[in-house]
């Protein structure tokens, strides 16, 4: 009887946005896997594309220590969070800020939402010695175009009779109101630093594919107000105006991430990396796939976003490199078969379809542990 090598599989699921974290979306997928088979060496490696779930994803690999911080929410009270670090490099999560999930930014109105307590925790990081951020961005609850951030890190805005104002701190409700802004003491801050920050999404921050029109929606802002909030980041970036090199930080990849404060930190003079490569790059996934034979990835709902820069797209084009086939597990699957497939996934399978929506949202983790078992059937060698 001829002996049958172990299947080597990569488990390295994205999160399941407000079901599962990357960590448990894991654990139920090699659950269910090995219900139908032991004949799998099943490696796992949960993931972030620099949103939710960033943090934990390159915790334990590079070994960071954490740091608590006192910062503001938009109602002016205070919250502690964190950002990790090792040696002089910190790294910052702003979903854990600022989050779609964070109760603390539970205001119904998504047009004063602001991005202020962002900015407070770098300038604890460049105060501590750090000299260079790593900023992961995705998943927030803000729509200001990082101009909370700005006013943290020591800009100062000026209304039509050229007087000193808080309009900064505001969300996006008085950004119209600005006839100018001096950025100097935010750039004489971060004079030195070194910032990069991780984006999810490739959008500009103005226009059809920007921040307001496209994610706003996602944070409950009405058609009136997606109108509102586009005017304002109009409005700010005219009155931002360009780089000291002369370039537009409006129109640059990754400047509408996290309501725009890829933007602001974009003119600040950040760099941008796509965030699913970087860390995939930290977690040396690469050569993680080069040596397996199958890729199992996975998120929430898999659809037309998941084709502008995220955690399954950059894991399927890797393994598509290396002629390893990815697989996707999702709560839905809005996308077709020619779609995914440009892009190097094999097969798609919808938890919707397989055991309804309401099982999907109330059993996550029973859910996705059945559906990889009955997966398992067909992709088990």
């Amino acid at each position: 009887m001829a002996y049958v090598l172990p299947m080597r599989i990569l488990v390295c699921p994205d999160k399941f946005a407000g079901t599962l974290t990357a960590s448990d979306a894991a654990l139920a997928i090699c659950e269910g896997w090995s219900r139908f088979t032991s004949n799998s060496e099943l490696q796992v490696i949960p993931i972030s594309d620099g949103g939710e779930g960033f943090l934990d994803s390159v915790r334990v690999a590079l070994q960071l220590k954490s740091r608590y911080v006192d910062v503001t929410s938009d109602s002016g009270n205070s919250f502690s969070t964190e950002y990790a670090f090792k040696d002089t490099t910190c790294y910052i999560e702003v979903a854990k800020v600022v989050g779609i999930n964070n109760t603390v930014f539970s205001n119904p109105d998504p047009t004063i939402r602001s991005s202020f307590a962002v900015g407070e925790l770098i300038r604890d990081a460049i105060k501590n010695g750090f000299k260079r951020t790593i900023i992961g961005l995705g998943g927030t609850n803000v729509s200001d175009g990082g101009a909370g951030l700005l006013a943290a890190l020591g800009a100062v805005a000026f209304d039509s009779q050229d007087r000193e104002c808080d309009y900064l701190k505001n969300g996006n409700r008085d950004l119209t109101k600005i006839s100018r802004i001096d950025i100097s003491q935010a750039s004489s801050l971060l004079a030195g630093i070194s910032i990069e920050i991780l984006t999810d999404v490739e959008n500009p921050l103005l226009g059809a594919r920007g921040a307001a029109k496209v994610f706003a929606p996602q944070k409950g802002a009405d058609e009136l107000e997606v109108e509102f909030i586009e005017e304002s980041l109009t409005h700010l970036a005219s009155v931002l105006g360009k780089r000291q090199d002369g370039k537009t930080a409006a129109v640059a990849l990754g400047a509408g991430a996290a309501g725009g404060i890829g933007f602001a930190l974009i003119h600040l003079g950040a760099t941008r990396s796509s965030g699913v490569m970087r860390v995939m790059e930290i977690l040396r996934i690469p050569n993680i796939i080069s040596k397996s034979d199958l890729v199992i990835t996975g998120e929430g709902k898999f659809d037309w976003q998941s084709l502008d820069g995220k955690a399954v797209t950059g894991l399927a084009k890797t393994a598509m490199s290396f002629g390893v086939p990815t697989i996707v597990l999702a709560g839905q699957v809005e996308i077709g078969r020619r779609e995914w497939q440009s892009i190097g996934v094999a097969s798609a399978f919808s938890l919707e379809e397989f055991c309804g929506l309401e099982s999907a949202l109330s059993q996550p983790k029973e859910s996705l542990a059945l559906l990889a078992e009955r997966v398992a059937r067909t992709w088990n060698r």
